[in-house]
């Protein structure tokens, strides 16, 4: 039987690319938990790998998957971070970015260690954005069908 995806973390930096995704998510029926900085996500992950499996978690706090960005604060690939603990707690992770934004030489780094440990990478470019958001959560929802 497949896990149906209710509430999704979503880790994006830049405000208005934070709205955009949060709406196609929430046009989806989906519950979303937004956080602004890679901290913020960190301890959401953190709180729910701890805490998460206990009956007196709050449910409105638990995530069946995480889609962020790549670059947050400062350019620092922190989404590869969050993807790797999500992906250890056994969640689906996808990571979406904007290329444009950052050194070409680091964005296929970041790429190919994506690639390695196994978590979609979806680059994005402006005209495209909505689109590649949703391009995202549907490799999100592939992946959720594939851990159960």
């Amino acid at each position: 039987m497949n896990k149906k995806m209710k509430r999704i973390l979503l880790v994006e930096d830049t405000p208005s690319e934070m709205e955009r995704a949060e709406n196609l998510l929430r046009s989806k029926g989906l519950e979303v938990i937004t956080a602004g900085r890679y901290d913020q996500g960190s301890s959401i992950l953190s709180k729910y790998k701890a805490f998460g499996n206990n009956e007196d978690f709050p449910k409105e706090e638990k995530v069946d998957g995480v889609l962020t960005d790549l670059f947050l604060e400062s350019n620092r690939p922190y989404g590869v971070v969050l993807a790797l603990t999500a992906k250890e707690m056994g969640l689906p992770a996808v990571i979406c970015t904007d290329s444009y934004h950052h050194d070409n030489d680091a964005t296929e780094v970041m790429s190919r260690i994506a690639s390695v440990a196994k978590i979609p990478y979806v680059e994005s470019i402006p005209e495209e954005r909505e689109k590649d958001w949703d391009k995202a959560y549907e490799e999100l929802e592939r992946l959720a069908k594939e851990l159960v």
